[in-house]
């Protein structure tokens, strides 16, 4: 039953994420190399070169592999107004595993945060509550 609720929500979210597309204008996704193995919402995914897909008018992220093996899609925790000029994504970092935890998009003008999901949550009491927050500029 969970497993059929997750391939409903899935296609309820992609469904919204391409109708949102079709309303406003999409800016061009962010490209990026991400040089360690990361964790967004509840999907790992492994470094490699990955394509972020979001606009205005859609919460939905979409996070692409650029070889298609992997994807995941995210709803926005909170929209909060750019403070600089650059691209880049933020990862929270707990011992050695990394949860994406936003981004922000010159191209787009809007940076947005991921809410901390359970397991991350239970990385970071394993951790001793530390953590660290890694930014990662993109061009």
């Amino acid at each position: 039953m969970k497993r059929l609720s997750n391939v409903l929500f899935s296609i309820a979210a992609a469904a919204a994420l391409t109708t949102g597309f079709g309303i406003a204008q999409a800016a061009e996704p962010i490209n990026a190399v991400i040089p360690f193995d990361f964790t967004v919402g509840k999907t790992k995914m492994p470094a490699g070169h990955y394509s972020i897909e979001t606009n205005k008018a859609s919460r939905f992220v979409v996070i692409r592999d650029v070889a298609n093996r992997r994807s995941a899609i995210v709803l926005w925790n909170a929209d909060v107004p750019s403070q600089r000029q650059e691209s880049y994504l933020t990862f929270r970092v707990h011992g050695s595993k990394h949860y994406l935890a936003g981004a922000q998009s010159s191209a787009l003008g809007v940076a947005w945060d991921l809410a901390m999901t359970s397991a991350e949550r239970e990385a970071m009491l394993a951790a001793g509550n530390q953590t660290q927050t890694l930014f990662l500029a993109l061009k």
